[in-house]
């Protein structure tokens, strides 16, 4: 049967997100701030891989941006440091093609339509997981080997057909005999499940885990593709990152790295994983418009982390549903479900948040 889990999309649910935050914030666990509460959305035909500059009144970029499969990217303006500014410019492209218009702050839905021409032949897949190896991390690991090779077969048996490749990188903490290892992204799924095998949960130490270093590792050393790519890390772990690291990479940082350079984060907490690990878990997927997943137990499929209204699932078909959801959008732009045109439309969604800098972050929807 294997594991269960559960997911929520805090973006979809984003006033249930901000009360969760609010009462969060009331018990000051330790994290990094985020500021989300200023998010501009809008909807629309997708084009993955658009970029997306936004500038101040002067045209100083504040923060750059790359949409997602469905078209959306998000930009969160309090955590810019921009103050009361009502007025920017984004700067919308992708090949030949380029849109600019302006952004009224007082208004929260933003439409930008983009003539680029949808790429032909099958979709970019990059997969990454992201897996603490400390030692109480056994069953998850297990799980993967197991579970990986029917995993990579439904995705190539996807309506897409997407040209899919897999990296890993796992993560301990700086007590053990190695603190990080990646291995790069690979076709082979023989060669990436020998990868796999040779991985054990070991040692950790204390509770919290070098999950930076890891997620640094993560979005850095593997050869990720370009623009035209859907790219997503999978990050499964089960206890919080270590934040009194002095030289420590800084998650938020990274995860407004991810969001300029279009890498969605779907955050997996694992068994044991605390209130300030949620928060976190949920703060890298909410900016990166992923879901939160976390494991279920029991006849009733119940969990301790403060979320509702989810649907419990096998964990193997939820990962499928979640790629398979990443795909559709480019998959119908290539078939022409979506629209008669030889162009297709990108919506710009604009939420407001920060450059890269520490104790901040970054996105924008579009």
């Amino acid at each position: 049967m294997g594991l269960r889990a559960g997911s929520v999309d805090d973006n979809a649910r984003f006033a249930d997100y901000l009360t969760y935050r609010q009462a969060f914030d009331a018990e000051h666990l330790a994290t990094h701030s985020l500021d989300v509460t200023e998010r501009h959305t809008s909807s629309g035909d997708p084009v993955l891989g658009a970029d997306v500059a936004i500038l101040d009144g002067g045209g100083k970029k504040v923060s750059e941006l790359r949409t997602y499969s469905d078209g959306r990217a998000l930009w969160f303006p309090r955590a810019t440091g921009v103050g009361d500014a009502q007025r920017f410019t984004a700067v919308v492209s992708k090949d030949n093609a380029t849109k600019t218009v302006t952004l009224d702050r007082s208004v929260l839905d933003h439409r930008v339509v983009l003539d680029a021409q949808p790429r032909p032949g099958s979709v970019p897949l990059d997969i990454e997981f992201l897996v603490d190896a400390t030692g109480s991390m056994a069953d998850e690991i297990a799980q993967l080997k197991a579970s990986m090779a029917d995993i990579a077969g439904r995705i190539a048996a996807l309506p897409a057909h997407p040209d899919v490749r897999f990296a890993l990188t796992i993560y301990r903490d700086r007590v053990d005999s190695f603190l990080t290892r990646t291995w790069n992204f690979t076709s082979d799924v023989g060669a990436f499940q020998q990868s796999i095998a040779g991985v054990t949960a070991e040692g950790g130490g204390d509770y919290p885990e070098d999950v930076q270093q890891g997620l640094h590792d993560a979005l850095t050393k593997p050869s990720w593709r370009g623009p035209g790519t859907v790219k997503v890390v999978f990050l499964v772990g089960d206890a919080p990152p270590h934040l009194d690291y002095p030289d420590d990479p800084d998650y938020v940082t990274d995860v407004t790295s991810a969001a300029r350079d279009g890498i969605k984060i779907e955050s997996l907490g694992a068994s044991g994983l605390d209130d300030q690990g949620e928060y976190i878990w949920r703060q890298l997927a909410e900016v990166t418009l992923g879901q939160f997943l976390f494991l279920t137990y029991g006849p009733n499929d119940t969990t301790t982390h403060h979320v509702s209204g989810y649907t419990p699932d096998n964990l193997d078909d939820l990962v499928i549903r979640l790629v398979s959801a990443e795909l559709l959008p480019s998959q119908a732009s290539r078939s022409g479900d979506r629209q008669t045109r030889s162009s297709t439309s990108a919506t710009t969604t604009t939420a407001f948040a920060p450059p890269p800098s520490s104790n901040t972050t970054t996105s924008a929807s579009h």
